[in-house]
């Protein structure tokens, strides 16, 4: 699949590495996935984050079947997608 194709050529890969130091890159499956999945599991965390500038920006057009509440729970704001911007 594309999906293994991708992770058995990035993982391991020192590509983006910038000092001795740094680590290769780590390619594994999520154990989540979709917008409304992920925003799901980080409100609480992103709600701990008093400064609104320090909050993610989420760009673009929230899914069809992604709950705006949950989106705008993580913004602490409503959800507002940019124009001209596609899901």
């Amino acid at each position: 699949s594309a999906a293994a194709l991708f992770a058995a050529t990035w993982h391991g890969s020192l590509i983006l590495r910038k000092t001795p130091a740094d680590t290769p890159l780590n390619v594994s499956a999520a154990t989540v996935q979709g917008l409304a999945e992920n925003m799901q599991k980080w409100v609480a965390k992103v709600q701990r984050i008093r400064n609104p500038e320090l909050r993610p920006y989420i760009v673009g057009a929230a899914p069809p079947q992604a709950d705006v509440s949950v989106v705008e729970g993580c913004l602490g704001r409503a959800y507002q997608p940019k124009l001209g911007a596609t899901s």
